[in-house]
């Protein structure tokens, strides 16, 4: 009898220790960790030349670009300027329609000086 019990309580032993180390493994790569950050810079830089080139074509974008951007996990910051409020409206839906792999942060000033963005 005290053979059964204990080979119950080695096979606990095992699965738990087995579903600690998946959900370790798991918040590793899908958790707020530097790995998944990583994975993220990575797809950035992959998806950066496209990016630029596509606001670069576009006269009222020529002043904005992306940029690589650690926070948020790993993200895509535009940064420049634009002339008017009207361009900044119209700059995130079409900056959006690129697919970025990543979030967008979006922080653009008008010709003027004045700050536009969340």
């Amino acid at each position: 009898m005290a053979k059964a019990s204990s080979r119950l309580r080695t096979w606990v032993g095992r699965i738990a220790g087995l579903i600690f180390l998946v959900a370790g493994v798991l918040y590793l790569f899908l958790g707020d960790t530097g790995v998944r950050q990583g994975f993220r810079l990575r797809a950035v830089r992959e998806h950066l030349p496209s990016m630029n080139r596509h606001l670069a074509q576009s006269p009222k974008y020529a002043g904005v670009k992306a940029q690589l951007y650690t926070g948020q996990g790993g993200s895509m910051m535009l940064v420049g300027t634009v002339a008017n409020e009207q361009d900044y409206r119209d700059l995130i839906p079409y900056a959006e329609s690129l697919k970025a792999p990543v979030t967008l942060v979006v922080r653009v000033t008008l010709l003027d000086g004045n700050p536009l963005g969340p």
